[in-house]
């Protein structure tokens, strides 16, 4: 699935152990409030986005999950995954998605300091830790983002389709990556490589250094033979 090679390239907050035990990730710590509406992390310290060479290009900061929520939620990028912010009850997603809100800053998502990320709820959600495990939760290094032609608005976004200056996301060589694995290449229908990065924070427990999905989309049958 398209989420399990996400989850490969960028850390997400929490993760789970072989038994199904939440455990820090991206967060070291967090915390929730006495309502259950405002819950708080803390950012390891330090934690580096890379290249698919491996060559560092940034720190990752509480405003990269910010940047991550802002495309998410805008219309004109078709990420399909709004309704993930949407079921966890954060403050005014639906709204921006609509169009209700145009500030982002209004939206449940903020960066209290570069290594703090709050979330807002409307309501409490008991699932909210089972939620942020999730691909579309990760964060997006804004600055690599932007450094590819990445932009945010509709008219913005129009401008740079038009004139062939977003190359962010278009292959595995304009990809910022946080997670255990670099992509290395891939080859249109066929395979998606991987090697581990060797600079990342829990790369000791990384035991499987290179992956390799070999895939068949249907449209070349003699593949079947």
């Amino acid at each position: 699935a398209a989420s399990d090679v996400y989850k490969r390239q960028v850390d997400t907050l929490i993760e789970y152990n072989n038994i199904g035990e939440i455990i820090p990730g991206l967060a070291e710590t967090w915390e929730v409030s006495e309502d259950q509406l405002t819950w708080t992390f803390h950012l390891r310290q330090g934690q580096k986005w890379y290249d698919y060479t491996g060559a560092e290009v940034g720190e990752v900061t509480a405003n990269d999950f910010v940047a991550a929520a802002k495309y998410v939620l805008t219309p004109e990028y078709d990420s399909s995954l709004e309704y993930m912010f949407e079921e966890a009850n954060i403050l005014n997603a639906a709204a921006y998605y609509a169009g209700e809100v145009t500030d982002f800053a209004e939206v449940g998502v903020k960066a209290v300091d570069d290594y703090t990320l709050q979330y807002t709820l409307t309501e409490e959600c008991p699932y909210f830790m089972t939620m942020i495990a999730d691909p579309c939760f990760t964060p997006m290094s804004r600055s690599y983002y932007l450094s590819q032609g990445g932009v945010f608005g509709k008219d913005e976004y129009t401008n740079a389709m038009s004139s062939n200056t977003y190359t962010y996301g278009t292959d595995q060589d304009h990809i910022a990556y946080c997670g255990p694995y670099l992509c290395t290449n891939v080859t249109d229908k066929n395979s998606i490589n991987y090697i581990a990065n060797e600079s990342y924070w829990n790369a000791d427990n990384v035991q499987i250094k290179a992956v390799n999905f070999i895939y068949d989309d249907g449209s070349d049958v003699t593949r079947e033979y």
